[in-house]
C-alpha cells in the first residue's frame, strides 16, 4: 500500500486548483472531490476548505463568465456599386506590388548566389590508435 502525500504538497508538485477543478467539474461536491484526490493518493483536506473554494467561485468566477450581453442595435448599411473605373485600378495596383515582389525576390536570390564562397574541402585527420601500456 502506498502511502499517502499532503494536500499542500500535492498542490505544489502538480500545479493543482481547487477553482479551476470546480470550474471543469460538472456537479461538484466534496465526495467528488475526496474520491479524486484518493485516486490520487492524497490527504483530502476538510469540508471548510472545500466550502471556502465553492463560495469563492460563485462569489468571483461565476460572475465573470456570467456577464450581461447588451442586445446590438441593428443599423443598415447602405452599399454604393463600385465603377469599373475603381476596379480597373485596383487590379492595377495589385498587378504592380506582383512585379515588385518578384524584383524583391529576384534581388534576394542575386545576392545569395554572390556570398556563396566555395572553399577547399577541410582535410580530415586520422586519429592515432592508443596502445596498450604492459
Amino acid at each position: 500500500m502506498k502511502s499517502k502525500i499532503k494536500y499542500n504538497m500535492f498542490l505544489n508538485r502538480k500545479k493543482f486548483n481547487v477553482i479551476n477543478w470546480i470550474k471543469n467539474t460538472k456537479n461538484a461536491n466534496y465526495e467528488l472531490f475526496c474520491s479524486f484526490l484518493e485516486s490520487r493518493n492524497v490527504i483530502t483536506p476538510g469540508l471548510e476548505y472545500f466550502n471556502k473554494a465553492l463560495d469563492f467561485y460563485g462569489k468571483n468566477v461565476m460572475k465573470k463568465e456570467t456577464k450581461v450581453f447588451e442586445p446590438i442595435k441593428e443599423t443598415k448599411v447602405v452599399k454604393k456599386e463600385k465603377t469599373k473605373v475603381e476596379e480597373v485600378k485596383v487590379e492595377a495596383s495589385f498587378a504592380e506590388k506582383i512585379i515588385q515582389l518578384k524584383e524583391i525576390v529576384e534581388k534576394k536570390e542575386s545576392l545569395e548566389e554572390e556570398v556563396k564562397v566555395e572553399e577547399p574541402p577541410v582535410k580530415k585527420t586520422r586519429r592515432r590508435k592508443r596502445t596498450k601500456k604492459s
